[in-house]
C-alpha cells in the first residue's frame, strides 16, 4: 500500500480544473492498482466535469487503495 495523501493534496491545492487533472494523472501512475483500474480511473477523470468532481474522486481514489471501498 502506497500512501497517496500527497498527492491528494496536489490535486486539492490545483487551482485550474486542468491541473487538478494533470495532479490526478499522476497520482493514479504512482498508485500500486491494477493495470485495468488505472485505465478506469483515467476514463472516469475525464468525465469529471467540475473542481469538486476531481476532489472527491481523488479521496475515495485514495480511500479505495488503503482497502476502504467508497
Amino acid at each position: 500500500m502506497k500512501d497517496l495523501s500527497s498527492y491528494v493534496n496536489a490535486v486539492y491545492a490545483a487551482r485550474s480544473l486542468e491541473l487538478k487533472k494533470e495532479k490526478m494523472r499522476e497520482m493514479i501512475e504512482a498508485s500500486h492498482a491494477k493495470k485495468e483500474t488505472k485505465k478506469l480511473a483515467f476514463i472516469k477523470l475525464e468525465m469529471c466535469r467540475s473542481a469538486d468532481a476531481i476532489n472527491k474522486f481523488a479521496t475515495n481514489y485514495m480511500f479505495s487503495g488503503e482497502g476502504l471501498k467508497v
